[in-house]
């Protein structure tokens, strides 16, 4: 007998991706193939007709529920994170609205895993793509969600870099690179030089969320979890780069089976990579059943 696994979907549809009928359709019949258990997507596109109703051509054919975010007023950019989830594998779910300090709202869902009696916090988000003192913030704010006690499954495009990466894992920047997203990658550090910006990485390390990536190649020796998730169009400004990363917080990466980087077709409808993550049904449920811990 198999073991029952939950499917973790995440996938930034890039702007104008998810706007595009055939692009917006292809992807939707990428996705449906591995049957997401829990889907979170990020550059949905937000307040339109037509945005309402992808919206729903994507809860019925993926046959989930859908959760987004309010665009933020002042952000200036119509777009938004969803949080798609099966129904029947978390029959209860509440939206948690989230606005400060994001340059984009994520979305936040919290769900159950049948009757087991801690919640698992589902966030689909894009930090910052422009300022990497924001950003820091952002990923600072995460942490509040790292507490002892909460499990949480943090996911979406981190417009950054790994801070502990693997070798030729971060760019090195070419003669010709469009240095305003140079600069829109990078901080300068104390002694007034120019760095990639691997410090939102670093935050959400230090307060204990795991790279599930970086720990299915460690501990499950997948080194493909490792695979580059976006900037396969942009060979001279970093190349590709896994700015697309996943995150878990309260021993779920105990609960993780593996995690695929899905380029080939995936590229057809996005400019980014979709990532599927494993799990472990029953590790899960025991995760989510353990004694809470003192309260913080």
């Amino acid at each position: 007998m198999h073991e029952p696994i939950i499917t973790v979907a995440v996938w930034n549809l890039s702007t104008g991706c998810a706007a595009d009928d055939i692009r917006a359709r292809t992807a939707l019949d990428i996705l449906a193939r591995y049957k997401p258990d829990i889907y979170l997507q990020q550059e949905d596109p937000s307040t339109s007709g037509d945005a309402i109703q992808r919206k729903g051509e994507t809860e019925d054919r993926l046959a989930m529920r859908g959760f987004s975010a309010t665009p933020n007023p002042v952000g200036g950019a119509n777009i938004t994170a969803s949080v798609y989830i099966r129904t029947d594998t978390f029959p209860a779910a509440q939206f948690v609205p989230v606005a400060k300090p994001w340059s984009l709202h994520p979305s936040q869902v919290r769900v159950h895993l049948g009757d087991c009696p801690r919640p698992l916090n589902l966030l689909s988000l894009n930090l910052c793509a422009y300022d990497s003192d924001l950003r820091r913030t952002e990923a600072a704010w995460l942490t509040t969600l790292a507490h002892p006690g909460m499990v949480t499954l943090a996911a979406g495009s981190m417009n950054s870099y790994p801070s502990r990466p693997a070798e030729n894992e971060l760019p090195s920047w070419e003669e010709g690179h469009d240095r305003a997203f140079w600069v829109q990658r990078t901080f300068v550090d104390p002694a007034g030089q120019r760095r990639n910006d691997t410090r939102p990485d670093a935050t959400l390390r230090d307060s204990g969320f795991v790279d599930l990536a970086q720990y299915a190649d460690q501990t499950l020796h997948q080194p493909h979890a490792l695979y580059p998730t976006a900037g396969f169009h942009m060979p001279r400004d970093g190349g590709p780069q896994r700015t697309d990363r996943v995150y878990g917080a309260g021993g779920l990466e105990e609960a993780v089976i593996g995690v695929e980087v899905i380029c080939g077709d995936a590229l057809s409808a996005s400019r980014q990579a979709l990532l599927l993550v494993r799990l472990s049904r029953e590790t899960l449920a025991r995760i989510l059943t353990r004694p809470r811990a003192p309260a913080w």
